[in-house]
């Protein structure tokens, strides 16, 4: 009852996230008054860390305990290629967890908005290790150098601090 009072308003990020003690917390706020103001903001195809407790069915089961909810799907994707977004939509869409294989009013065809391309959209490649990866990597900015006029600044992205140093490295080696 405190915290029903004291938080009228609750916003929950990264949903998909939540083990059953959070959820049942959220649950308990919300069941003192009439109004559930809440919003929560998840993606259920980032749903990785049941490991750690997390529960995608939470996020199945809040349509059903707050019926009137609005859910609001983005579909513009500012990070990846259109060419990205199909491959990875044809490789998940399959997944019976998916909240779109379970509502049926739900759609979620990503959009492109990069201003970011590929240089062939059909190309994906895999390389069988990170050596190989890398090389690619240094040989195709080496390539693209030449190719320029002007100096061109490259940006490799990488998931942890622990690549950066790596990265680092290899291209002071390279």
């Amino acid at each position: 009852m405190y915290y029903a009072e004291k938080f009228q308003f609750l916003m929950i990020d990264e949903y998909q996230d939540t083990n059953n003690p959070q959820n049942e917390i959220m649950d308990m706020i919300l069941s003192v008054g009439e109004q559930k103001n809440i919003m929560v903001v998840g993606d259920d195809d980032q749903s990785i860390y049941r490991f750690q407790g997390a529960n995608i069915e939470n996020m199945l089961d809040f349509y059903t305990k707050y019926p009137t909810t609005q859910f609001i799907v983005l579909q513009k994707n500012y990070r990846s290629s259109q060419s990205i977004l199909d491959l990875s939509s044809k490789l998940i869409e399959n997944n019976s967890e998916r909240l779109v294989n379970r509502l049926d009013f739900l759609d979620k065809k990503l959009i492109a908005c990069s201003e970011y391309a590929l240089l062939d959209e059909n190309t994906y490649l895999i390389h069988p290790d990170e050596l190989s990866e890398k090389s690619y990597v240094v040989e195709s900015i080496k390539e693209l150098q030449k190719q320029e006029k002007e100096k061109q600044n490259f940006a490799v992205i990488v998931r942890s601090n622990r690549e950066v140093a790596e990265w680092t490295d290899f291209f002071q080696i390279s």
